[in-house]
């Protein structure tokens, strides 16, 4: 027979997965000022960014984050709110690299997560609409240029909507594409 006490801690899991999902997306959808249904494509990459920031902005009573227990340092780059515009920097060869020293270094992108096992930013490139690869640094734009909705759109209106997560992470499947 089940018993709700013996599942007590994947209960809190889930529990705090989903809070940490609800509260993203409606900073979403008050960011973009649009309702995001359920079933979105853009819920699996908001799925993907509230466990990481369980892993690595949540403090057990040890003090230390769960992020901080497995890599043995706390995880120090920047947190920015999901699909927010940035600049990032450009990295120095594959597709988005620069042709000539004289181009400009930056561009502009938005962030849709974290990479699990580097410290980088998966980050969506504004002018080609692909996924920008091994980006490191990026920098916040002025409040009024941070959101876009037509580029989101453009981009989650040719995605897949059943990605599944967990089997691939969805960073590789988005990243080959």
């Amino acid at each position: 027979p089940y018993d709700h006490q013996s599942d007590g801690l994947a209960e809190s899991a889930v529990k705090a997965l989903s809070n940490k999902l609800l509260t993203l997306k409606l900073c979403l959808e008050r960011s973009l000022q649009k309702k995001i249904p359920l079933e979105h494509p853009i819920m699996h990459w908001l799925a993907e960014l509230s466990a990481w920031h369980l892993t690595t902005c949540v403090v057990g009573t040890d003090g230390l984050t769960a992020y901080q227990r497995i890599r043995g340092r706390p995880y120090t780059k920047r947190n920015v709110r999901f699909a927010e515009r940035v600049q990032y920097k450009l990295p120095a060869d594959g597709p988005l690299a620069r042709e000539h020293k004289l181009e400009a270094k930056w561009a502009y992108g938005y962030v849709l997560g974290y990479h699990r096992e580097a410290p980088e930013y998966m980050v969506l490139d504004e002018a080609s609409q692909r996924m920008a690869r091994g980006i490191r640094s990026i920098q916040r734009v002025t409040p009024d240029n941070r959101w876009r909705v037509e580029i989101l759109e453009q981009f989650f209106s040719g995605m897949v909507p059943n990605l599944i997560i967990g089997i691939i992470p969805l960073y590789c499947l988005l990243y080959t594409s």
